[in-house]
């Protein structure tokens, strides 16, 4: 008898579910169209990916209806839970379990950072400079939503990093986009079993990823910076071309602007997914934003002696 397919989780693009070893996400019905895009170009960029050895889902595939439209993908089930939680009934990984999956997850990201931009760009996964495509639009789009205070300190961080350069002269590589606890899958002992959900890839800034290692919030709240050093150290022994990248003298820069700012990822996240779920998410990207801003204002406020 076949497995009753069950839901494992949703997002504002799709719906996951599992019916045995298999994985099928359900496009949500009026979903942009380059969100759709993200996910026909998913499968063909997994495959990319897996004949590098890299820990992505296998056997992924695109189904269309009858008249050509994109409707859902499969792909092969990644065992494990989400990296922070992964540990025995949902509990924190230890000690020595997060030592091993930073460890790989600093492989993972340096062979991923190193795949051809050639094989890439044919898949027509775009270039971006996120200061000024991504952050820029999304300041401008956030800023309403925002308290007086919170407002003064977005624009400030923003037109800091612009004015120090941004990203326009950051490396740029094949990113993941989106890395979060609930895409990082390992098992209990700290192994990085998978990465899942591909559909922001983009050839962007490197820092980005290793960025999203410190977002996230509630239960999949991010891991602590002690885990993205361990990493960034992992990364640099990756390969001639990470190396290069993690001694990058403005990665570090580029790691604190795009943490800084990633509620208002939460904000334009709880817009497009709607409903009661939809407000309960932008209320907590703005809470977020606002203590982030309020933090940085007593840390200006403090005297230099202490």
């Amino acid at each position: 008898m076949a497995a009753r397919p069950r839901e494992i989780g949703s997002g504002y693009g799709a719906v996951a579910y599992r019916a045995g070893d298999r994985v099928l996400r359900v496009l949500r019905p009026g979903i942009p169209r380059a969100t759709v895009s993200g996910y026909e170009r998913e499968p063909q960029l997994l495959a990319l990916l897996a004949a590098r050895g890299l820990a992505v889902p296998r056997e992924a595939r695109l189904l269309r209806g009858d008249g050509g439209e994109p409707l859902a993908t499969l792909h092969r089930h990644v065992a494990g839970g989400p990296a922070r939680s992964a540990g025995p009934g949902g509990s924190a990984l230890g000690v020595r379990a997060l030592s091993r999956l930073a460890v790989e997850v600093g492989r993972f990201l340096a062979a991923l950072h190193q795949t051809p931009d050639g094989g890439a760009q044919m898949l027509g996964i775009p270039t971006v400079d996120l200061g000024r495509d991504v952050y820029t639009p999304l300041v401008e789009e956030s800023l309403p939503e925002l308290g007086p205070r919170t407002r003064a300190w977005v624009r400030e961080i923003l037109d800091r990093f612009l004015g120090d350069g941004g990203s326009a002269r950051a490396p740029r590589a094949l990113v993941h986009g989106d890395i979060s606890m609930a895409h990082l899958l390992a098992s209990r002992d700290g192994a990085l079993s998978g990465v899942i959900d591909w559909g922001d890839a983009m050839i962007a800034d490197p820092a980005f990823d290793l960025a999203g290692l410190l977002s996230g919030s509630g239960p999949l709240r991010g891991f602590r910076r002690r885990f993205l050093q361990r990493v960034i150290a992992s990364y640099a022994r990756g390969g001639a071309a990470a190396a290069l990248l993690a001694r990058d003298h403005g990665l570090g820069r580029r790691i604190a602007f795009y943490g800084a700012l990633e509620p208002l990822y939460q904000v334009r996240y709880g817009w497009m997914l709607g409903g009661a779920a939809g407000e309960e998410q932008v209320a907590t990207g703005r809470r977020r934003a606002a203590a982030r801003a309020a933090r940085a204002s007593r840390e200006a406020r403090r005297p230099l002696s202490e």
